[in-house]
């Protein structure tokens, strides 16, 4: 049985125009020529806001992650947004691992994701806040960390050693 890839396009009208690409099954070889197309497809008609809901994602190959960068890529240069939402865990897990939580605006809900997109919604940083499996302790001891104290004097770099 091969596996497959469903998408629901769910457009949004208003200020600014937004798409919510509800996604669900494996994102690779087989699929990515459809993912892509409709994708495009979207863009090409000048929406430059997409929201990817990814909580039903089951897979995501090396190339469905070249293809998210590259739509991140054009909707950053037609200054829009692309925003991930609802990562499934192994999703999290491959945004972990290659760090893309420091370039793509994630989120843990559809609804957040809209909110940015229609500017009544606020991140304090990329990652706002999806915890890729197995990070909640981690997550929660740099929350309790104190800040760094930027007023600390340097060591002198004259010494002799």
């Amino acid at each position: 049985m091969e596996e497959a890839l469903n998408i629901t396009v769910e457009k949004r009208e208003g200020d600014p125009a937004f798409v919510i690409f509800h996604l669900d099954g494996y994102l690779q070889a087989n699929t990515l020529g459809q993912f892509e197309a409709i994708v495009e497809s979207v863009l090409d008609q000048k929406i430059v806001n997409v929201i990817f809901d990814c909580k039903d994602v089951a897979f995501a190959s090396s190339a469905a992650l070249g293809s998210f960068m590259t739509i991140f890529e054009r909707t950053e240069k037609e200054n829009g947004k692309m925003i991930m939402a609802s990562l499934s865990p192994p999703l999290a897990e491959v945004f972990e691992l290659l760090d893309f939580y420091d370039i793509f605006i994630v989120v843990d809900s559809i609804q957040k994701a809209i909110d940015l997109v229609q500017g009544q919604g606020q991140i304090s940083s990329f990652k706002d806040f999806q915890v890729a499996p197995g990070d909640e302790k981690k997550a929660e001891e740099k929350k309790d960390q104190e800040p760094l104290n930027n007023d600390r004097e340097e060591p002198d770099d004259d010494r002799t050693d």
